[in-house]
């Protein structure tokens, strides 16, 4: 069928209304843009209120904070969506008997033992890792490059560095429960504790909490993500934790020549993000760093409205791959890139 120039240019804008609004029918894209918007608007709320609460030194640590917290990424070496689509694959074929653990395809159930395993494993080791990295490293790197009293922002850190070391330890709740196609929940989860973060965060500002704005936000994070598990999924992931672990190798058979794609993607997107503050920092002090943080601060919160749709159809793309539909994958994969471009 061909059409004029103008027919073309209305049949183009009518497939992307159409297109946008189909996607808006799926929950869990609504809420991951729901959840988008609002880390956009309450950004924007936030950068003033740093500006006229905090000093120009608090800024500085304000926003150091976050970029060498960004370490966690690093890490983390991309496992978390890996493992999501490691489970996503065996889970087409396996089904939940509460109280009774797993029943389905025998292979399937004995990669999801050793993929649990691992994951049990690599998130432990690596939250009590974290913890002295975050803690000893942030401490030399911060008392070598300012002069400021290091009882202005040393408990704090410390706080901050453990709390965050928990949150990690905690993660495979939901990098599994993510993988097993329950994305519409824990979309929803993660907006509403995105919005109490957030006010949070403004009321621990607003009181004259400084840099103790962190330890707040991370351990209401952390209650309200017990509280999420105990109360939706408390069956399925006290099954989980019981079943048998089975170690087979999966992370040098399967995982690794993954994983190291991730890692590079993982380091890269540290170094785009995260590094800059934390660089400026070292070279020009806090002060300089508060003003390059504000400013990165609201470039990023552009670029994190653009990558939802994508990240909320990954279980599905998972399970489209699993089922050899490729036909469905292709279309789904073109029309959340078109779609978020």
């Amino acid at each position: 069928m061909q059409y004029k120039n103008g027919e073309s240019i209305k049949y183009v804008i009518k497939n992307i209304i159409l297109t946008s609004l189909q996607y808006l029918k799926d929950k869990a894209v609504l809420y991951g843009i729901s959840n988008k918007i609002w880390i956009f608007i309450s950004s924007a709320v936030t950068a003033p209120i740093i500006i006229i609460y905090f000093t120009p030194t608090t800024q500085g640590f304000y926003y150091t904070f976050i970029g060498i917290l960004g370490v966690q990424s690093l890490f983390e070496l991309g496992l978390g969506q890996l493992l999501q689509q490691f489970f996503s694959h065996e889970w087409v074929k396996i089904k939940h008997i509460p109280g009774k653990g797993f029943d389905g395809d025998k292979d399937s159930i004995l990669k999801l033992s050793s993929i649990k395993h691992f994951t049990i494993y690599w998130f432990s080791v690596l939250s009590v890792f974290l913890f002295f990295t975050l803690s000893i490293g942030g401490y030399f790197f911060m008392k070598r490059t300012t002069d400021i009293p290091i009882s202005f922002w040393l408990t704090p850190w410390i706080v901050i560095s453990l709390l965050k070391s928990i949150q990690i330890f905690l993660s495979p709740g939901l990098i599994f429960l993510e993988g097993i196609n329950e994305v519409e929940n824990v979309s929803k989860f993660r907006f509403l504790q995105s919005l109490q973060e957030r006010i949070a965060s403004w009321i621990v500002i607003l009181i004259g909490g400084k840099l103790w704005v962190f330890s707040a936000t991370s351990g209401i994070n952390i209650l309200a993500l017990l509280t999420f598990f105990n109360m939706k999924y408390r069956s399925i992931l006290k099954d989980l934790v019981r079943f048998k672990s089975v170690k087979n190798g999966i992370w040098k058979k399967d995982i690794f020549p993954l994983q190291w794609k991730y890692a590079i993607s993982s380091l890269s997107g540290y170094l785009n993000f995260s590094f800059i503050v934390p660089l400026v920092f070292w070279f020009f002090g806090p002060i300089t760093a508060g003003q390059m943080g504000i400013s990165w601060a609201i470039i990023t919160m552009f670029w994190n409205l653009s990558i939802t749709l994508i990240s909320t159809k990954i279980p599905t793309l998972a399970m489209y791959a699993a089922s050899n539909d490729y036909k469905k994958f292709n279309k789904l994969m073109l029309n959340s890139s078109f779609v978020s471009t």
